[in-house]
């Protein structure tokens, strides 16, 4: 399922970038048959499984209900909550991570170009319900092609130091790339955000 260079620990370890806060990115990352299946069970923007967000920071449509999830999308899910990929994370980043099987924030995301937007934020930092701190997101693009053109970026910005309450500059963007991966620190400075998608 997994490309098996990223269990190379020292290698992964040297992608690990600190600036603007902690985050890795990683090409590559499913092998071409796991993503094929998983690019063939995703479902229609027009499906009725989604939840729609739509607010002054997002515009976007989510679903976190396993039960939604076909197949092979479920063995996805159910892997990156496994004991051996956690414990992974945590020699990765020398911490003790947990995982989270109620998906909360999490699960698959669409947005439609044009229409789709996430604003600079920082999220919640603290699980609802474990009452556990939030540590990291991973995030990974399964879309069949993607141009530069189109945008969609992820964009990563600085603290802002004279007003907590609003992003600082923007540091770093991470094009969406088919089969990448993307884990980054969700904490009080981990401003991030969606660039405009400007395919229809």
């Amino acid at each position: 399922m997994i490309n098996k260079n990223f269990f190379n620990l020292k290698n992964i370890k040297k992608t690990l970038h600190t600036k603007p806060f902690k985050h890795i990115v990683f090409d590559g990352f499913l092998n071409i048959l796991t993503l094929k299946k998983l690019q063939k069970e995703f479902p229609d923007y027009k499906s009725d499984i989604w939840h729609n967000y739509s607010n002054y920071c997002e515009l976007k449509k989510t679903c976190n209900q396993w039960n939604h999830f076909n197949k092979d999308t479920y063995s996805f899910f159910m892997y990156l909550n496994s004991s051996k990929f956690i414990n992974y994370l945590s020699k990765i980043f020398s911490e003790n991570i947990h995982a989270d099987f109620g998906l909360h924030g999490a699960g698959i995301n669409i947005m439609k170009g044009g229409l789709g937007k996430l604003n600079p934020h920082l999220d919640n930092n603290i699980h609802p319900k474990t009452k556990l701190k939030r540590k990291y997101n991973l995030l990974f693009f399964l879309h069949k092609e993607w141009k530069e053109s189109w945008g969609g970026n992820l964009n990563l910005y600085s603290t802002n130091k004279k007003n907590k309450n609003l992003h600082g500059k923007l540091k770093k963007i991470i094009v969406p790339k088919k089969n990448r991966l993307i884990i980054f620190d969700t904490s009080k400075n981990s401003w991030h955000g969606v660039g405009q998608i400007n395919k229809n």
